[in-house]
């Protein structure tokens, strides 16, 4: 009979066993991570492998799913005119509009760092409207129950 164990490079290249320690180090790390782990599995697993599934049924939320194989995707693909349309948008985002935004995006903070006449009026101009409030202010007749007490 014998046992295995996991085992890891040495330092010359030989692999020797994990020891008590080395154990305890790997529990106490994933006990550690264990709150991501679970968090990865129930908000991005399974969601991704339920989608997976149903796309194969026929489901309504109120009646139990029936499953009606590759009928969802031939709807789709053959009958679906805004499926088409919106491949062509995504496109359009992915390969036009990402990378002629990320152009801009570094040209403009070319011109920032650059050193010329001006730049500071140029820079005050350009990071004012970040600096600004983002919401308006309170009225003072839609009945805010903040009241000054100094009478």
């Amino acid at each position: 009979m014998t046992t295995t164990s996991a085992v890891y490079p040495a330092p010359k290249g030989r692999l020797r066993r994990l020891s008590p320690q080395d154990w305890r180090h790997i529990r106490t790390g994933l006990l550690f991570t264990m709150p991501w782990i679970i968090g990865m599995l129930v908000f991005t697993l399974y969601p991704i492998l339920a989608s997976f599934y149903y796309s194969f049924t026929q489901y309504d939320v109120v009646s139990s799913p029936k499953f009606i194989g590759l009928e969802n995707f031939r709807v789709l693909f053959l009958e679906d005119k805004q499926y088409h349309k919106a491949i062509l948008n995504t496109a359009f985002y992915a390969f036009l509009a990402i990378p002629l935004g990320m152009l801009v995006s570094f040209s403009v903070a070319l011109l920032l760092n650059m050193k010329v006449r001006g730049m500071a009026a140029f820079r005050t101009v350009f990071y004012f409207p970040a600096s600004c409030r983002r919401s308006p202010p309170p009225c003072s007749g839609c009945g805010s129950s903040i009241r000054s007490t100094a009478s």
